[in-house]
Order: C-alpha cells, then structure tokens, then sequence
C-alpha cells in the first residue's frame, strides 16, 4: 500500500513566451497519463512516458483506439 496521498494533477503549457495551466480532474489525468504511458517511481521520482516514435504509431495505427490525429 502506498504510503503516498494523492493531491490532484494539472496541465502546463507555454505559448510565446506566456505559461498557461489548469486543473485535470482524477478521470482526465487517468486518460492523459494512460494516452503517454505515464510511469512515476514514488520513492525516487523517476518518471517515463512512452516515446514520441511510439506515440507516432498509436496515431497510425489502423485500428487506432484514440482516434488520434495529427495536430499542426
């Protein structure tokens, strides 16, 4: 059992020189950690995503889960 109490989550972004954020909720920080592969070690803080190669082939894949597009 973990001995860690979760707080919440929220999403930065940074724009022409400008920082952005907001709040996820419990449900959109599960879906946004699971889309990157999101993997915390909560003893040392080591953090892993899945790879920008592996993200680009759930984008095209055939049977595409998501229903990702490409974004510009």
């Amino acid at each position: 059992m973990s001995r860690h109490t979760w707080e919440g989550a929220e999403l930065a972004f940074y724009i022409d020189g400008e920082s952005y954020s907001f709040t996820l909720s419990d449900k959109q920080f599960e879906c946004v950690a699971r889309i990157l592969g999101f993997q915390m070690n909560l003893d040392n803080g080591e953090i892993t995503t899945y790879s920008d190669g592996t993200l680009e082939r759930f984008m095209t894949m055939k049977e595409n889960p998501f229903r990702f597009k490409r974004v510009n």
